[in-house]
């Protein structure tokens, strides 16, 4: 009898050694296995593999079908830009054409894709995520989608040392708000090349009235634009020392003047910019005193303070402000006698250095500017008929490109807005002397 128990026992002892080493896998038949054993979990100390950053991964770059040209323009640039940092070959294609693999893809503005919809971009923004192994880079409209773009190509892209292909991790997303870089569509090469803008002519500013014991403001001065909204200083044109302004908001996809602010007093009111960073347009006086801008809220339209330049000895009439660098370039006064000197201003008004931008010839104006190029709008003078756009380097004050606009107004303020140039007129004679035109591109890029 014990015999026979100490049998079973061995027949329960192997029986249960035999549970214990079952292998839980597929089965002969097909079928997985029906024991109680639960499946080994993946060890939370196996590192996982980021999609983003294999210098193997083929990932094909996708931009709406029905896109202006410059999607692919700049497609070709980021896949440019991919190969010579990583030395890794992406595909280019539209939304319209069947993919290779959908699996990777970096998406350019608004495509067909589902991760495109998913992504939500603020107003006057880029915004860059992941999603999935997918990479979205979307806009508030196309300029800031090729701001984005600009940013990935700088801060994104990995190299072959690092043995990564894009710097971003499975869960990234950056968002930038700004105003539009103008030097996006510009090809600018060493010499100068002068290009005719041909001007539509897209709002006309009404005369506004502060009662009747006010004037009627007949003038345009400065000019700008928040990446939403443009802003014009209207003015009675009076009295150079001292001019009565307003701020006059417009929409651009209405052509409507949407707010008329009070009353202020900003001198000549030669030029504006907004300040993105502090939230605040930047009014350059040009007469009275040089070296004074006035603080405008983007809210009331009202004068909140008012900056001197330091470090400088002539002062400024041109102001506009680069969000990237978080400085002020700037048209030094005085240029009939010192030419188109340029000054390049930290935020707090103090002169980092000056440029020395050339001779003279036409009406020094405003001027608009990004973190590469200023360029600086002159009205016609003396023999010269035509009004121009003079493209300098920021970093040298070399002139790169000037425009030439087909028109004899005079010019007082420029700004980029959705692919063009924008200008402010004063048109005299005319039945309505404030102006507003764009300025279309007529060349290649």
């Amino acid at each position: 009898m014990k015999k026979v128990l100490s049998l079973i026992l061995a027949l329960l002892m192997l029986l249960s050694f035999a549970a214990c080493d079952k292998d839980d896998t597929i089965q002969a038949d097909g079928t997985e296995p029906t024991g109680d054993a639960p499946k080994q979990e993946e060890s939370a100390d196996v590192p996982q593999v980021n999609p983003f950053e294999l210098l193997t991964t083929q990932f094909t770059i996708v931009y709406p079908k029905d896109a202006k040209a410059m999607y692919g323009v700049f497609a070709e640039k980021l896949k440019n830009a991919i190969s010579e940092k990583t030395g890794c070959t992406v595909g280019v294609i539209n939304d319209g054409t069947a993919a290779t693999n959908e699996d990777y893809e970096i998406l350019l503005g608004e495509t067909n894709r589902a991760e495109t919809a998913e992504i939500s971009c603020p107003k006057t923004s880029f915004i860059i995520s992941t999603k999935g192994t997918k990479i979205v880079i979307k806009g508030y409209n196309d300029d800031y989608v090729f701001e984005g773009i600009l940013y990935f190509i700088d801060n994104c892209i990995g190299a072959k040392d690092s043995g990564k292909l894009f710097t971003l991790d499975k869960n990234f997303s950056y968002s930038q708000k700004g105003t539009p870089s103008a030097a996006l569509y510009l090809s600018l090469g060493e010499n100068v090349v002068s290009d005719v803008l041909t001007p539509t002519l897209v709002q006309e500013l009404e005369a506004q009235r502060d009662g009747d014991s006010q004037k009627t403001l007949t003038l345009i001065q400065g000019g700008c634009t928040d990446g939403e909204y443009f802003y014009f200083l209207i003015t009675d044109g009076t009295d150079n020392a001292n001019d009565q302004t307003r701020v006059v908001k417009v929409d651009p996809k209405t052509n409507e003047v949407v707010k008329t602010g009070p009353i202020i007093s900003v001198a000549h009111a030669n030029d504006m910019t907004y300040d993105s960073k502090h939230d605040r347009f930047v009014v350059a006086w040009c007469s009275i005193n040089t070296f004074n801008v006035s603080f405008v809220s983007p809210k009331s339209l009202a004068v909140t303070g008012t900056g001197t330049i330091t470090n400088h000895t002539i002062g400024c009439f041109g102001i506009a402000y680069d969000p990237i660098s978080n400085t002020y370039s700037c048209a030094e006064s005085n240029y009939k006698v010192n030419g188109y000197g340029l000054l390049i201003l930290d935020e707090n008004l103090r002169l980092i250095k000056r440029l020395d931008g050339g001779g003279v010839g036409h009406t020094a104006q405003g001027v608009d500017c990004d973190d590469v190029y200023i360029y600086y709008s002159q009205s016609p003078a003396g023999s010269l008929k035509n009004n121009v756009i003079r493209v300098y380097d920021k970093t040298t004050g070399t002139l790169v490109k000037q425009f030439t606009i087909a028109l004899t107004y005079e010019i007082e303020n420029v700004f980029w807005y959705d692919g063009a140039f924008y200008a402010g007129f004063n048109c005299s004679g005319k039945t309505n002397p404030r102006r507003v035109y764009r300025l279309d591109l007529n060349f290649n890029i």
